[in-house]
Parts: structure tokens; C-alpha cells; sequence
């Protein structure tokens, strides 16, 4: 009877000890699973906020590029307009220039001439 009480004991002892270990090893399995699901959140909200920023760089670089591109052509397009004003101009004063040449080559060779005529007065 004291053996088996003793074995009732022991059998008791083992099944509390097997019991508890049970416990611990379900709470060991649903720490890990906890951890697990906040590792996979925040490692989705993490992809998440990364391809929301990238997208919002990628956004942001379209639109510099967009106005870089319309600034570049818009000052292509004056510089070009300034460029033949410019170019315009200067043939219209090359124009004036060489028809104020001949003008002031004619009067200097009126002038020599009247000059030659006058001398030539002179002397007789």
C-alpha cells in the first residue's frame, strides 16, 4: 500500500511536472507566434512606408524633371528669339554703315575734286 501510494505520488509529481512544462511550452509557442506576427507587421508596414516614399521621390522627381525641361526650353526658345532680334539688328546697322560709306567716300572724292578744281584756279 505505501508503495503504491509512493508510485501514486510519483506518478502525481511527473504529470504536474509534465503539466507544467505543457504550459510553458504553449507560452514559449505563443510568445514566438506573437513575436513572429508584430516581426511581419512591422516589416510590412516598414515595405509599405518604403515604397510610399519611393513613390513620393519618384513623383517629386517628375515633376523637377517636367520643370527643368519647360525652363531649359522656354530659355532655349528666348535665347533663339533674342539671338536672331540681334543678329537682325546688327545687318541693319552693317547696312547703314556701308551706305554711309559710300556716302562719305562720294563727298571725299566731291571734295577732292573741288579742291584740285580750286587749286588749280589758283595757280592760273
Amino acid at each position: 500500500l505505501i508503495k503504491y501510494a509512493l508510485q501514486t505520488q510519483r506518478n502525481a509529481a511527473q504529470q504536474s511536472q509534465l503539466q507544467q512544462r505543457s504550459k510553458l511550452e504553449k507560452q514559449l509557442f505563443d510568445l514566438q507566434f506573437a513575436m513572429k506576427s508584430l516581426k511581419d507587421r512591422f516589416q510590412n508596414t516598414l515595405h509599405d512606408n518604403i515604397h510610399r516614399i519611393l513613390r513620393v521621390y519618384r513623383e517629386q522627381f517628375a515633376e523637377c524633371q517636367s520643370s527643368i525641361i519647360k525652363t531649359f526650353s522656354v530659355s532655349t526658345h528666348s535665347y533663339g528669339q533674342t539671338l536672331q532680334h540681334k543678329s537682325e539688328k546688327i545687318r541693319q546697322l552693317e547696312t547703314l554703315l556701308f551706305a554711309n560709306k559710300d556716302r562719305i567716300d562720294g563727298n571725299v572724292q566731291h571734295f577732292d575734286r573741288i579742291q584740285s578744281d580750286n587749286e588749280k584756279l589758283e595757280q592760273q
